[in-house]
């Protein structure tokens, strides 16, 4: 017999999978706590039923990263635990609804441009013009406004970037961006 304490519970079982699956994608602390409470919270109402414990914890990472403002990117997420975008959405829309999260959209671009210039080894000051256009955009969707914000800059600095570069890298379509950039040409 196990002494006292030694036992582990059968919800402690079940949480195992989301401690090594949470730091697959090194996350600051903050938000890896938040990701293991709702993740905790879901095995407690048995939402795991439904996904897998992967693309329950890839639907959490996605949701806390947009709480806290952090601007995920749906393909770095995607990448990470190999599930498809669709798949991705549809887990974080499901969470978000039966934990009753209110999540709201990223607005603030300034992480994606920032991430973005780095990834396509654009010069830096990209990103404090980029944001400045991008105030003029009249673009619902923060990732065809940081794609076509930057295109814009970049062409007036003489840079050249493609713009499947930048859709590539946003995770975006080519056509929304080309068709953005359309109108603000």
């Amino acid at each position: 017999m196990l002494p006292k304490g030694m036992l582990k519970t059968n919800l402690e079982k079940r949480m195992n999978p989301f401690y090594s699956e949470v730091q697959k994608f090194r996350l600051p602390p903050f938000v890896e706590r938040e990701v293991l409470r709702l993740a905790k919270k879901a095995v407690e109402m048995k939402l795991t039923m439904s996904y897998s414990k992967i693309e329950i914890t890839a639907g959490l990472i996605y949701l806390v990263l947009k709480e806290f403002n952090l601007s995920p990117l749906i393909k770095d997420i995607t990448k990470v635990y190999s599930i498809t975008k669709n798949k991705l959405l549809r887990v974080s829309k499901f969470l978000s609804q039966n934990l009753n999260l209110k999540i709201k959209p990223t607005e603030d671009i300034e992480n994606y441009l920032i991430r973005i210039v780095n990834d396509l080894l654009l010069p830096s000051h990209l990103v404090k013009k980029a944001l400045q256009k991008s105030k003029k955009l009249d673009i619902i969707s923060p990732l065809v406004k940081t794609g076509t914000s930057l295109w814009l800059v970049a062409n007036e600095d003489g840079i050249k970037v493609a713009k499947s570069q930048i859709a590539r890298a946003l995770g975006i379509s080519e056509t929304a961006l080309k068709k953005n950039i359309k109108k603000f040409t």
